[in-house]
């Protein structure tokens, strides 16, 4: 899939995920839409909870609802392209980089990695989303008031944890950047 259809306008994920939907239910148009339409609708919750990360369950619920009746939302999860995979994995990537810079808990950390990975697999310009998450992460770490040896240990974190996705997506597109 990868090096047969490794152009750069191809959604890499949804084109594998197309591939799996019609060798399982066949080919037909709403299996090939399948995927994007599961994004979406799990776009729905994931904005919730990541709304709610920051604000108040009214607001979280709003939120929520504006995405899962913004016309784009609705047009992107019905296309058949990659775009409503990119906003789930960039929006799955934002709640748990959140959680990991609170927590420092390395599930998060280990969680993080294959959505921000996923992200920009789904829709090459995902990369934008991991850029500025690690901006905000160093410049949150630049800021912060921590002691010397807490802040080493923080560095090495967001070093490991952006040097390992930025790894896995160069792996991702291997067959497109060598073709």
């Amino acid at each position: 899939i990868v090096r047969t259809y490794g152009a750069a306008n191809n959604h890499l994920l949804n084109s594998l995920l197309v591939h799996l939907s019609i060798e399982a239910l066949g080919h037909r148009e709403w299996a090939i839409r399948l995927p994007a339409l599961v994004a979406g609708l799990l776009t729905v919750p994931a904005t919730y909870w990541v709304a709610r990360l920051t604000q108040r369950r009214g607001q979280a619920l709003a939120g929520a609802a504006i995405v899962a009746v913004a016309y784009q939302h609705v047009f992107f999860s019905q296309n058949a392209r990659g775009y409503a995979l990119s906003l789930l994995f960039a929006l799955l990537a934002t709640g748990l980089l959140v959680e990991a810079l609170r927590t420092d808990h390395p599930s998060r950390w280990a969680l993080y990695i294959p959505c921000a990975v996923l992200c920009v697999a789904a829709v090459p310009t995902g990369a934008f989303v991991v850029a500025g998450h690690a901006l905000v992460a160093g410049a949150l770490l630049a800021r912060a008031t921590v002691r010397r040896a807490r802040a080493w240990h923080a560095a090495r974190r967001l070093a490991v944890v952006f040097g390992l996705t930025a790894l896995l997506v160069l792996q991702v597109y291997a067959g497109v950047i060598t073709r």
